[in-house]
């Protein structure tokens, strides 16, 4: 199964039980920032897009808010064990062929 955006959006939106809907929008909850940093963190890492790209399928999310997040969860990891297990599984998740959007 290739890793498509929707899918890690999926996985994300299912792990952090936040909905797509409010991963995708303007709404600033500390929980739902953190899951959508690590959306598109994992978009980045695990395909191919562009910040631009990866914005546009983050509900319109200009470039730069993309290397904010991205360079927010790159400087986390080391500090954070919840984090990389988070990602850890969620890698996983995405890359499994069993997970459907």
């Amino acid at each position: 199964g290739s890793v498509t955006p929707l899918k890690i959006i999926s996985c994300v939106g299912n792990h952090f039980q936040i909905s797509k809907i409010d991963l995708l929008s303007v709404r600033r909850p500390s929980h739902i920032v953190r899951a959508r940093h690590i959306a598109c963190y994992l978009i980045k890492t695990l395909t191919a897009l562009s910040l631009p790209a990866i914005g546009r399928r983050m509900g319109g999310k200009d470039h730069t808010t993309v290397l904010h997040s991205v360079r927010k969860i790159a400087t986390l990891i080391p500090l954070d064990a919840e984090l990389r297990q988070d990602l850890e599984v969620l890698t996983a998740t995405c890359r499994s062929p069993l997970v459907m959007t």
